[in-house]
């Protein structure tokens, strides 16, 4: 305890026999603010943002995400949910739909519109992708809207996976999706989907 009461003191003594120290230390030049740093790091990103490499682009998303400011993240989420590489839209999409702060609320509606386009998408891998971040972020009547609206406005392929879907579903909902199907012509897709006669071929 002694020796640690010391210690400042010794120090002082010191600085007082050698003023050469002392004035080096007051002399030397101070390193950025915190305030420059952060700055300096916005800037390089804006720099980066359109990178044609995703990685380079991953990496100023989730620099971005790491300065933990609202406008940061909120810069990030927008961006990212737009990015073609999958890694950076799917973490944009939770942190939006999840609605990580209010600025990350206000970005939902774009986020859903990201999902709907997986999900009416004419492309397999996208229309998986899209199911993955519904199943994550969706419950309820909110999952079910999601569905139905890629039922009704859909490439083909994706009407047609969402019915199936539905279908899947089992109780009403299913119910009114063979109903529908039924009602069509016995070469239309959906007739063939609703009838558990059809070959196995016609209800893919």
């Amino acid at each position: 305890m002694l020796r640690i009461r010391r210690a400042p003191i010794a120090l002082l003594a010191l600085l007082f026999v050698h003023p050469a120290l002392a004035k080096k230390a007051k002399d030397e030049p101070q390193g950025p603010t915190e305030d420059e740093v952060v700055a300096q790091a916005r800037s390089v990103y804006d720099d980066l943002a359109g990178n044609s490499n995703p990685f380079v682009r991953l990496a100023v998303f989730e620099g971005r995400l790491a300065l933990d400011e609202k406008d940061d993240t909120a810069k990030a989420i927008q961006q990212g949910l737009t990015d073609a590489h999958w890694p950076i839209q799917s973490e944009a999409m939770g942190l939006a739909l999840s609605g990580k702060g209010r600025k990350a609320r206000s970005l939902r509606k774009d986020a859903v519109a990201a999902l709907d386009k997986l999900l009416q998408s004419g492309d397999e891998d996208e229309r998986k992708r899209g199911y993955e971040v519904l199943e994550a972020n969706f419950k309820g009547k909110r999952r079910l809207a999601r569905i139905k609206d890629a039922a009704k406005l859909g490439s083909p392929a994706a009407r047609a996976a969402a019915r199936a879907q539905l279908i899947a579903l089992g109780g009403k909902t299913a119910w009114k999706v063979i109903q529908a199907g039924l009602a069509e012509a016995e070469d239309q897709p959906e007739h063939a989907e609703a009838d558990p006669r059809a070959p196995a071929e016609q209800r893919l």
